[in-house]
């Protein structure tokens, strides 16, 4: 189902269905269970590829080894979690990382950590996954307090199911094709409750004047949007990826939401005035304008000013790796597609032509294992290792065009006056408008996509720009967490 259709439905079924009436305790639990559907629908479609399964099977055998690892290592630095008061409170994932220099940079939190840092304030990140080297002392692993939190959640007894779930489970079977279980229902809003509680503790020792979510719709997000709210702490929504009106996180909710959901943000931040703009349109009553702030993207903002002497010296290494050669950045996602239009366009390109593929973090590919599967199939001129290490930025203001099937990245290619080919039909819903401008193209077929893909100019470069100048605002100075900023409610 595309993301599209799957908004619609279920900002239809909410319209019509009184589920601002089911609730687990005290808590009304609609926007938990629209997420949680959401990304059951986006798990499935991420299927291995054929003759992948084993490879797949290792590497999360693996993966699982490491987080065991990561996780013990955490519990013997932070034994009790965090402790430190402060003003802005961050909640994020560790796979947000980037190398950057000799360290490790959070590219969605860390920049405003810095800017929080600059006005003399204090802050700190909570951290969930694996344990990372690198990042600076803000950071504050938690997820090894988080599985203890759920341990006893997974062993509890289920209890009887509310009279809601006949009706939610009808709903999920006929018009999404999913079969639910009130048990794996209440599992996830008991570990909600598990961590709110958590949280809360937490959260009386650092009294934050902000609480900063960078994905509020995951459980984590949602826990301490609730945690927050019961405490009255202002809690946001920091973008960190593509919002728009087929985003069923960002789009389709009914009138009132805000405030009738402790689950979701008091408020949002947002990159510029168009996902400003999309917010308040695709949630008429739900997200007024005063919920939202436009703050900027500040790292992607840094790559595009070249603010210091490491940015400068990367893209400079970059492009005398490239030697003037045509640079295609092709950015990939968990459960898009990519091998039928890649394969073909590389094979039939022009020999001297790069191509840079990156995974996507939540992918759980290896890029040594597919970087030689596709230069096995198309040449030497493949690069998936490199291209998934270096700083994402990097990559795209050295290439001529990027590809993509609808990821944010064709949004942030903009910035650097590179056009996007988008290879999914999702693309063309997300960024009609775009297309319009001519800073985008749909999927052409495979030799007018060789054409697309061939053509570069000023002109398209200084039409992408203005573009992105919709998209990306200049970050806001001094801070949104200062007392008039964090009077969000």
């Amino acid at each position: 189902m595309l993301r599209e259709t799957l908004t619609a439905t279920l900002a239809d079924y909410e319209a019509k269905h009184p589920v601002t009436e089911w609730r687990y305790g005290d808590v009304r639990v609609w926007p938990a269970i629209r997420n949680g559907l959401a990304l059951s629908l986006h798990q499935r479609s991420d299927a291995p590829a054929a003759g992948t399964a084993g490879a797949g099977r290792l590497a999360g055998a693996l993966r699982r080894r490491r987080q065991r690892l990561s996780r013990w290592l955490a519990r013997q630095r932070n034994p009790r979690g965090p402790d430190a008061s402060v003003d802005a409170l961050f909640l994020s994932n560790t796979n947000r990382g980037e190398r950057f220099g000799d360290g490790l940079v959070n590219t969605v939190v860390d920049p405003w950590v810095e800017e929080v840092h600059r006005t003399g304030q204090r802050a700190a990140v909570w951290d969930l996954g694996d344990l990372r080297r690198g990042l600076d002392r803000s950071h504050v692993s938690v997820q090894h307090a988080i599985d203890e939190a759920l341990r006893g959640v997974y062993r509890a007894a289920p209890s009887p199911a509310p009279d809601w779930f006949r009706e939610l489970s009808a709903f999920a079977h006929d018009a999404l094709d999913v079969d639910l279980g009130w048990d794996e229902i209440e599992r996830e809003l008991a570990s909600i409750e598990a961590l709110a509680r958590l949280f809360g503790d937490w959260l009386e020792d650092a009294r934050p004047r902000v609480a900063v979510l960078d994905c509020w719709y995951a459980r984590e997000g949602m826990a301490l949007a609730l945690a927050a709210h019961r405490l009255g702490i202002p809690s946001v929504d920091l973008q960190h990826g593509i919002q728009g009106r087929a985003h069923p996180a960002y789009a389709g909710w009914s009138p009132g939401a805000l405030e009738r959901y402790a689950l979701m943000p008091d408020a949002f931040w947002v990159w510029g005035p168009w996902d400003g703009d999309s917010l308040v349109r695709s949630n008429p009553g739900a997200i007024p304008p005063e919920r939202v702030r436009v703050v900027g993207h500040r790292w992607l903002h840094a790559w595009a000013e070249a603010e210091t002497s490491t940015h400068r010296s990367v893209l400079r290494q970059l492009r005398r790796g490239l030697a003037g050669a045509h640079a295609i950045c092709v950015t990939l996602q968990k459960g898009v597609p990519f091998r039928e239009t890649l394969i073909p366009l590389a094979k039939q390109a022009p020999s001297e032509w790069r191509w840079r593929v990156r995974l996507h973090r939540s992918m759980q590919d290896d890029p040594r294992e597919l970087e030689r599967e596709l230069r096995s199939a198309v040449g030497p001129n493949v690069d998936v290792v490199a291209a998934t290490r270096l700083p994402l930025h990097a990559v795209l203001a050295v290439s001529a065009w990027h590809m993509t099937g609808f990821s944010t990245c064709a949004l942030e290619a903009l910035a650097f006056g590179v056009p996007t080919l988008l290879t999914h039909e999702s693309g063309e819903h997300a960024y009609r408008e775009f297309i319009e401008a001519g800073a985008m193209a749909p999927w052409p077929g495979l030799e007018a996509g060789l054409e697309r893909l061939a053509t570069s100019s000023p002109e398209q470069a200084a039409i992408c720009q203005e573009q992105g100048a919709r998209v990306f605002a200049t970050p806001v100075s001094g801070g949104p967490w200062s007392s008039e900023g964090a009077d969000l409610r």
